[in-house]
């Protein structure tokens, strides 16, 4: 063995690009009795070049020049002339740290390890140079001797040999070697199981020393040779286990599972025209470890399971779905914020049928929202529907709502015509309802409380605050049969009873008083109420929005007086215990105008007349009109 510590393999085949970044981390090593072994894989470019420079300058390089045999000859011949108590491996195009493999010695030594391992950096760099890393941990049994009999499913973590150290007594006298299969991939595999296989004594670092590049993890295999280059790595391990029945009693039924998923991220790799070919292996190969209860449900995780039963039962299928999400996954990259809505409700659709789509909808918006935007929303769940009504318009399906369809109905339906929305503050006088007896009107909110007092009835009834309406219900007897001769057009939680004809249920938004448009200054309006409507701070505004849905072209709006000093309702309410204190509502008096403009700029958009008939109060957004100089029908 002589007097060197320390042996290190670098398997190079035609790696210019990365060497020299390589070999200068090794040039710093702090060990002084290491020796590095690099072996030029008939290297076409100038790696060889490098390679003697760093002989040249630095005498613990050595050199192995042969033709190209492939990964795992390297190896096993990089390690036959080995002379190191301990021997480690470091790849061509990644670099570690220059304490290393004194400080990966030091607790080899210490505690007498067939084998020890760190954590390591991930990393990639992109065009721009910019450097990003990960910190990854090989287990969860850090920082103590294990032996890894004790733990099987220790083999399912990272393959990562070059994290570590391995002893030159331990790789000879298990006879431990790499699978001299052709080419360079995946034969690290077989050597990292058998490792963790055979070892007594093993040691895992939680501290990182190896930089892994990682610059291409999800390449395509586009070449048919090396399909099945990992596979031959697994068959190679269960050979292995067959002829050496006590390790595999320990060790097999895990690497089945690990199996699992390599032959899983391979066939997500493949190109398209050898998918089948490979599931079909999979199929023959895992269904006969079935059969011969190979596999058990204890070593894989629960979804894992369920995915290869799944596949076993039907590999078609289990193909047919996987090209149909990758197409998905396909038009999702071509979105920088991810896949429109549009496609989103498509998929549910197409995947479970119309009926499911709508049952489940809250579920499928609030993972497209995202959960961070969901959090932030007053009305979670009504917002989802409102964004599903947004999907089904977008793409010409919301006739399959019998809801949006019966609203439909609604639209122009009173086009050319005028009407009155009736507030009820208290510059409203019992006369005026006379008044406005033939005319299309709206009601609103407790406009029932002066039902007692006078013989008129609204064409329409418009509610939108569910827990005000709530509260009256239960002091009065609110008969929604009769509260107006027309529509009634309320905010959908609000609980009306069976019975009602001409009934409209309305989604309601509570988008503006959320922080961010609160906060901007902007009022979200929506013009199709089939669709939804937006709390725009005041009833009136919604009434405003279904008036101009509705067609109609002149809207008077009388009793809207926007000061609240006292008196708040034109019929005093029982249950208006603060009525005689000043400016209680003044905050939302603000809130409200900027409702009341917004609603202006969408009746302006449909050459829409709003005019305030209100006998004074302080709505000064709209044309003022005297009431008493109407001419009325």
């Amino acid at each position: 063995m002589g007097s060197l510590k320390v042996s290190v393999v670098i398997p190079i085949y035609n790696s210019e690009r990365f060497l020299e970044e390589c070999l200068e981390s090794l040039h710093n090593q702090s060990l002084v009795e290491i020796e590095f072994i690099c072996v030029n894989d008939g290297s076409k470019d100038n790696s060889l070049k490098i390679i003697n420079d760093y002989i040249a300058k630095d005498l613990r390089f050595k050199l192995l020049d042969k033709p190209n045999s492939g990964y795992g000859i390297s190896m096993n011949m990089g390690f036959d002339i080995a002379r190191g108590e301990y021997v480690g491996i470091v790849e061509s195009d990644d670099y570690v740290e220059p304490t290393m493999f004194e400080e990966l010695y030091n607790l080899a030594t210490k505690y007498k390890l067939d084998m020890i391992k760190s954590s390591y950096y991930r990393f990639t760099t992109n065009t721009y140079g910019t450097y990003d890393s990960v910190y990854i941990k090989n287990t969860t049994n850090v920082n103590r001797v294990i032996c890894p009999a004790d733990y099987p499913k220790i083999v399912m973590n990272t393959t990562a040999n070059w994290t570590g150290l391995y002893s030159s007594s331990f790789i000879k006298e298990h006879n431990i070697r790499h699978n001299e299969t052709p080419g360079a991939s995946y034969q690290d595999i077989g050597f990292h199981l058998l490792t963790l296989s055979l070892a007594e004594r093993a040691y895992f670092v939680d501290k990182a020393y190896y930089h892994y590049r990682y610059d291409n993890p999800n390449s395509s295999i586009n070449n048919k040779s090396k399909i099945y280059c990992a596979c031959e790595e697994y068959e190679y391990m269960l050979r292995y286990y067959d002829n050496h029945p006590e390790t595999g009693k320990i060790f097999e039924g895990v690497l089945w599972a690990r199996f699992h998923n390599t032959c899983l991220n391979t066939y997500a790799r493949v190109a398209n025209q050898y998918k089948k070919e490979f599931l079909n292996y999979y199929y023959k190969t895992f269904n006969l470890a079935l059969e011969t209860g190979k596999l058990k449900p204890e070593n894989f995780s629960p979804q894992r399971w369920k995915e290869m039963i799944k596949i076993l039962m039907d590999p078609e299928k289990f193909h047919k779905n996987y090209l149909r999400y990758r197409t998905r996954d396909k038009i999702k990259s071509e979105f920088v914020n991810g896949a429109p809505l549009m496609f989103r409700l498509i998929w549910s659709i197409e995947d479970n049928g119309i009926k499911y789509t709508k049952e489940t909808a809250t579920d499928e918006i609030k993972k497209i929202l995202g959960i961070h935007h969901w959090s932030r929303l007053d009305e979670p769940a009504m917002h989802a529907k409102i964004v599903l009504r947004h999907m089904l318009k977008k793409i010409h399906m919301e006739n399959i709502s019998r809801k949006i369809k019966s609203t439909k109905k609604l639209c122009n339906k009173y086009l050319g015509e005028r009407c009155f929305i009736v507030c009820t503050g208290p510059s409203l006088k019992m006369n005026d309802l006379d008044m406005i007896s033939n005319e299309y009107s709206f009601g609103m909110n407790t406009i029932y409380l002066a039902y007692n007092k006078t013989s008129w009835r609204p064409s329409f009834y418009v509610c939108i605050d569910q827990y005000a309406q709530k509260r009256m219900s239960k002091e009065y007897m609110i008969d929604y049969s009769t509260i107006c001769k027309g529509p009634i057009i309320i905010n959908e939680k609000i609980k009306v009873g069976k019975h009602v004809e001409q009934l409209y249920k309305i989604p309601i938004g509570f988008d503006n008083h959320t922080r961010k448009y609160l906060k901007s200054g902007r009022v979200k309006v929506e013009e199709d109420l089939s669709i939804c409507a937006y709390d725009c701070f005041s009833v009136t505004n919604f009434a405003i929005t279904a008036a101009i849905y509705m067609g109609f072209s002149e809207i008077y709006i009388i009793g809207c007086d926007c000061n609240y000093d006292g008196k708040v309702h034109f019929v005093q309410s029982k249950l208006d215990p603060k009525s005689e204190e000043k400016n209680r509502w003044e905050d939302a008096v603000y809130l409200s105008i900027r409702g009341y403009e917004a609603m202006k700029d969408i009746a302006e958009k449909h050459n829409v007349k709003i005019y305030n008939a209100t006998r004074g109060g302080h709505l000064e957004v709209f044309e003022r009109v005297k009431f008493d100089q109407i001419d009325f029908k």
